[in-house]
């Protein structure tokens, strides 16, 4: 959908273009997925055991190696964009550079926090996490409506970084006020206990 509004504000060379940028943060954001697939049965078997602290502590840790991961790729990326563009797509899309460097940007975000999804969804609070998708997916269309036709392409891709924002901030949110909850829940010794 992003791709058919750009096309209805600006020219099909600025769709190309962003099209070029959205498949190098494509690309990134892959490298998420089979990590997720790989840690959801352990956090699941953590917050099922309530052991919160090594939860928080793997959650932590992976979102810190992903994203720290995606800010070494970025940064790379950023300081030879137009080499980098120039052997993956040739030199016709030199242009594409500021639009890579943002998509890059929107994905080390998101990668930051790699670890959350299937933490929430072990917690049990998918339709939270449900809420959260629909917020920051409002966020993003309405990013980009209103920069399209302000400053053009670049507000795609500023909009991917939005989106992103909100949704990290929002799950780092949920999570901790979760964890804070059982680490609280979790002191509390019934009475008689111990005794």
């Amino acid at each position: 959908l992003d791709t058919l509004l750009i096309g209805a504000f600006l020219d099909p060379g600025a769709v190309g273009l962003y099209h070029v940028a959205k498949r190098f943060g494509d690309a990134t954001l892959k490298v998420g997925v089979p990590i997720q697939q790989v840690l959801f049965p352990d956090v699941a078997r953590l917050w099922a055991r309530r052991e919160i602290r090594r939860l928080r502590r793997t959650v932590v840790q992976i979102d810190l190696i992903t994203g720290g991961l995606a800010a070494g790729v970025l940064a790379g990326v950023a300081l030879n964009v137009d080499l980098v563009l120039a052997l993956t797509v040739g030199t016709q899309y030199v242009d594409a550079g500021i639009l890579v460097v943002l998509q890059l940007i929107a994905t080390t975000t998101a990668l930051f926090g790699t670890a959350l999804r299937p933490a929430l969804l072990s917690m049990g609070l998918q339709v939270l996490l449900l809420k959260i998708v629909i917020v920051a997916t409002l966020g993003f269309y309405l990013t980009l409506l209103t920069l399209l036709p302000m400053i053009g392409v670049i507000g795609a891709s500023i909009a991917h970084i939005v989106l992103n924002t909100l949704w990290l901030v929002a799950a780092c949110a949920a999570f901790a006020r979760t964890i804070r909850h059982e680490s609280r829940a979790a002191e509390v010794v019934p009475i008689g206990a111990g005794g």
